[in-house]
Parts: structure tokens; C-alpha cells; sequence
């Protein structure tokens, strides 16, 4: 698909309430907060207003193109999860997952320091087996996805111990109700704030993600 078909594949989802004093852009039935612009009497909107507000990633590379991001994670075509905030546990029929918080660092545990302009973001979770029988769980058996508030997209699948983060947490057979609790670590640039994430429990098997916004008072 060009890039031009997934621009106009994002204006699919708008409906313009033009022509009155308080129009609206509105995606999916729900009113945003985006600007429109009179053109010659055409509506207009950012193009990286509405990128974000889709959930899409976009950057501007060195030539000036416009990149627009709409990976299965993250985007036009993201992947059905359950949504929700930091400290709510959320719940799939599979797998239960929390963020109860988030952090950042300029050095790891072993005082390991980033280049300058880099900083460390540390996303604490709880994953839980909600299933009726033992999962595993741990080590590279997830993928996360986090968005920053510039529609860059960060991806990892190594799961940290939640106190020594400089380790990973091993496969871990987990009995129905049992629980583990660790760390998913990303290097962002320092002006960057982490805006949301996707988790999928387990990419391979389809089960579904869940999609968790890290701005705890938007």
C-alpha cells in the first residue's frame, strides 16, 4: 500500500461536522479537540494532529517527507485489545495485566549511562494468569509497543526483574491466579514523554492486547 492510500485510508475515519460555528472533527463517533481551517470553503485539518488522534505514528525524515506509521501495534490497523490507564487491571479472558507506574533513569543498575539527549523509560507491570490452567509466562514471550508524544514507536519483548532491572525474569510457569511483576525498558530521546503502550500477552497465539495510555491525568 503507497503512502498516499494510508493518508486517505486515515481520512476514512473522519466525519466533518462543517459549516457551523462549533464543527467538529469526530473519529469513530467520538468528538476530538482538532482544528479545522477554512480553505476556499474546503475543511482542513493537521496532518500530524490527525495522525496522533488516530493512534498512528509520524516523523518528518531529512527530505521532508511525511511518514505515517499505521502498524498492526499501533495505527489504522492496530489490534483489537482492551484499553485503559495506568493502575487499572485490565483483563483479556486470558491474562490480566496492571502498569502501575512509570519512570525514567539516566543510568541502568550496573551505572551504565546513555549517550547525551537519551534517557531510559521504565514501564512497571503485573501480568497475571486469569485462564483456568498453567501459561507461561516472562523472558521474550510478550511484545510492547510504546508510543511516544511524537508518534514514534519504541518496541520491545525483553521483560526486566521489577527491583534489579538490569535482569531479565525467566519463563515462568504460572498457575491460575499466580502473578509475576517486572519492567518493559526503552531508550528514548530526553525531550520525548511516553504517551501510551501496546501489550500483547502473547503475539503469536492472537490473544488480545491491551492498550494502556501512560498520560494518567489526559
Amino acid at each position: 500500500m503507497s503512502t498516499r492510500q494510508k493518508i486517505l485510508g486515515l481520512f476514512l475515519f473522519l466525519v466533518f461536522v462543517y459549516g457551523i460555528s462549533d464543527a467538529a472533527v469526530i473519529i469513530n463517533g467520538k468528538p476530538t479537540s482538532l482544528d479545522i481551517y477554512d480553505n476556499n470553503g474546503e475543511p482542513y485539518v493537521s496532518v500530524k494532529a490527525l495522525a496522533k488522534a488516530l493512534g498512528a505514528g509520524i516523523a518528518t525524515d531529512d527530505q521532508g517527507n511525511i511518514k505515517i506509521s499505521t502498524s498492526s501495534a499501533d495505527g489504522a490497523n492496530q489490534i483489537t485489545g482492551v484499553a485503559g490507564s495506568i493502575g487499572q487491571t485490565l483483563f483479556n479472558g486470558i491474562t490480566r495485566f496492571t502498569v502501575n507506574g512509570v519512570e525514567t533513569a539516566d543510568t541502568d543498575p550496573f551505572n551504565y549511562k546513555l549517550s547525551e539527549g537519551r534517557k531510559f523509560v521504565l514501564i512497571s507491570v503485573e501480568i497475571k494468569n486469569g485462564s483456568k490452567k498453567a501459561r507461561q509466562y516472562g523472558y521474550t514471550a510478550h511484545k510492547i509497543t510504546l508510543v511516544d508524544d511524537k508518534g514514534q514507536l519504541y518496541t520491545n519483548d525483553a521483560m526486566k526483574q521489577d527491583v534489579n532491572w538490569g535482569y531479565m525474569v525467566g519463563i515462568t510457569d504460572l498457575v491460575p491466579g499466580g502473578f509475576i511483576k517486572g519492567k518493559f525498558v526503552f531508550e528514548l530521546p530526553t525531550e520525548s514523554t511516553p504517551e501510551r503502550i501496546v501489550f500483547e500477552p502473547n503475539p503469536l497465539m492472537k490473544e488480545k492486547a491491551f492498550r494502556v495510555n501512560l498520560r494518567e491525568h489526559d
